[in-house]
């Protein structure tokens, strides 16, 4: 039996992994449902790889990754979550992996923005938000 497929019992015949398994050696009996949030199992489910920059799996033994992390958003490092970025941080692009922190001079006080806003003359940050 081909990787994605495993034997069945009674060694008689091979199957398809079932969705949300895979194989990724041949002549097997059983498939594998190890493949964990981060990471996806490939179309073939021949195996289980790290979803790609710009793309998240927040479940477990999933086909693919998500794309769809937008502006004031960010994917965290493990690859398992959008989250929106916190007041005094901003993303300006889609699918990043970090929100990006308001420069000198600037300031967020919302939460999920794509831009800081300036501190007007005469005023000045009693914190950095």
């Amino acid at each position: 039996c081909p990787a994605g497929s495993s034997i069945d019992t009674a060694k008689t015949s091979c199957s398809a992994c079932a969705n949300g398994q895979y194989q990724d050696q041949t002549n097997q009996i059983g498939c594998k449902s190890d493949c964990p949030a981060g990471s996806s199992i490939d179309i073939a489910k021949t195996s289980c790889s790290v979803c790609a920059d710009g793309q998240y799996q927040n479940q477990n033994d999933q086909t693919g990754c998500k794309s769809d992390c937008a502006v004031g958003h960010s994917i965290d490092i493990e690859k398992t979550s959008c989250t929106i970025c916190v007041a005094g941080q901003f993303q300006d692009q889609a699918k990043q992996t970090l929100c990006k922190i308001c420069i000198e001079g600037q300031y967020q006080d919302t939460k999920g923005q794509l831009n800081c806003t300036h501190c007007g003359i005469g005023k000045f940050l009693s914190d950095r938000k």
